[in-house]
């Protein structure tokens, strides 16, 4: 018995029925939480100006991405989770004003843009996954999005942003070990041109 086949089943997984279900919203929603706390630091002249504009920049990526997920189509669940994608770099484009502008203290900013980092790696990820599942399908059709996100995308309820890391890469070695096992469904048939 491999050792993978142990860990596996170890693995608590929760079922994507909810956007909230997702990591990279989880994430988002610790980004959100840090501009806020970052934003405090912003002289009061810019409650208007910078601070407002982190702050709207921020909450708009878990916004987007629940939105998405609330679509009727894999398209549109796509198309939102790629204008999440764009609110993260204005965020870290705002952060950096800041920065520039000595509003903030750098030792606070740089766990936040590490996070807005790791979230565009996830978003990047999941976006490409969704399309390569649309188009191994060949739907972009009326389809819940949550159906196309790929079990490494699960929530781990149990060990957190950590446990999830080891749970893919341990995910990606079982799918490489048993490829047979693992092949993509094909979910309808594609139409001839």
């Amino acid at each position: 018995m491999s050792m993978q086949s142990n860990i596996l089943p170890q693995i608590e997984r929760t079922k994507i029925t909810s956007y909230r279900d997702l990591v990279v919203w989880a994430r988002a929603m610790d980004i959100v939480e840090m501009c806020y706390k970052l934003s405090k630091q912003i002289p009061q002249s810019e409650i208007n100006g910078l601070t407002s504009q982190i702050r709207r920049a921020a909450v708009s990526i878990p916004a987007n991405i629940g939105e998405g997920h609330g679509r009727k189509t894999l398209g549109e669940c796509i198309q939102h989770l790629s204008v999440a994608n764009v609110s993260l770099k204005e965020l870290e484009t705002h952060l950096l004003i800041a920065d520039r502008l000595h509003y903030v203290k750098r030792d606070d900013l740089v766990p936040a843009l590490r996070c807005c980092e790791e979230i565009g790696r996830m978003l990047a990820s999941l976006i490409q996954k969704l399309r390569q599942r649309s188009s191994e399908t060949g739907n972009l059709s009326p389809t819940p999005c949550h159906l196309f996100v790929p079990e490494c995308f699960h929530r781990i309820e149990s060990r957190g942003l950590h446990g999830w890391i080891n749970a893919k890469k341990q995910a990606d070695r079982h799918r490489y070990d048993n490829p047979q096992k693992h092949r993509p469904e094909r979910h309808g048939r594609r139409q001839s041109r």
